[in-house]
């Protein structure tokens, strides 16, 4: 593996291959490549050059790469096995109905995963930013929504429904959080009862979403799992949006709730700033 590739990666300031990490936070953890991914389980590949790490989440090693020579993005998940495996089936899954989703790239042995780490295709687009192209994603998520109603769920999650009964699935732990917290991330998906279930992407905001010259192309699956369509939903402006004033309220309250409660502990700022965005339960 090499990890200088001849040019100085964005993102990197101190001498090749370590990384001061971009946090919410103040705090600066210094990571090194390391830390994540190993020559050995890279070879797997063949040739892997890691670039830059990509922004973004917080649960997940994510780096830009060349793989071969091809642009690529390489992560390394920690999902259980069984979990990651669901989440492959289902990008293979929303790609055969011709929806965009970034290609696996297999290892040399035709692997598509190999000690937690995944290789996808490098998708060049833009987010979206006009009407059109929101208008292109709330066609994208109707598409999803109504082709893959009959999954099963996740293994090890729960949906936001499934949560009003039980404390822990998937990212959520409600064990972790103030009683009142809790009661109000559950008011919120109360309201979700008897709302269209079906695969969810779980996570397409912008920075999910790309626009190419072929359509849209969501990113990033990491968060999807059957629950309420709505969830989805909540992420399109008011200008796109399927859902009435009411069903959008209670769209975006779900999802504010959801938010909160998968980053209570990893990201607690964040959490506590969405969870202020959700009623009181009553």
């Amino acid at each position: 593996m090499k990890t200088a590739h001849g040019v100085e990666p964005a993102g990197l300031s101190e001498p090749s291959g370590v990384w001061r990490a971009s946090s919410r936070s103040s705090h600066q953890p210094r990571w090194t490549i390391g830390d994540f991914f190993d020559d050995d389980t890279l070879a797997a590949w063949g040739d892997v050059d890691l670039l830059r790490p990509a922004s973004g989440g917080v649960r997940n090693a994510v780096w830009f790469a060349h793989v071969n020579g091809a642009p690529c993005v390489v992560r390394r998940s920690k999902r259980a096995d069984a979990a990651l495996v669901w989440e492959l089936d289902v990008i293979e899954a929303v790609r055969n109905y011709g929806l965009g989703a970034p290609a696996l790239i297999p290892t040399t042995a035709g692997e598509r995963s190999f000690e937690g780490v995944v290789v996808h295709e490098r998708v060049d687009g833009r987010p979206p930013v006009s009407h059109g192209d929101w208008a292109a994603v709330a066609e994208y998520l109707a598409t999803l929504h109504s082709r893959l109603r009959n999954v099963e769920q996740r293994p090890g999650f729960r949906s936001s429904v499934d949560l009003l009964a039980t404390e822990a699935g998937g990212d959520v732990d409600l064990s972790h959080m103030p009683n009142e917290a809790g009661a109000r991330c559950r008011a919120a998906w109360a309201r979700l009862r008897g709302r269209d279930t079906s695969l969810i992407h779980g996570d397409p905001g912008k920075d999910n979403i790309l626009v190419t010259a072929e359509g849209v192309v969501l990113v990033d699956w990491d968060e999807s799992r059957v629950d309420a369509a709505l969830l989805d939903l909540a992420a399109l402006p008011e200008g796109v949006s399927p859902l009435d004033d009411e069903e959008r309220w209670v769209a975006t309250q779900a999802a504010s709730a959801w938010g909160a409660a998968v980053s209570w502990r990893v990201e607690p700022d964040y959490a506590r700033k969405r969870l202020a965005e959700v009623a009181p339960a009553v």
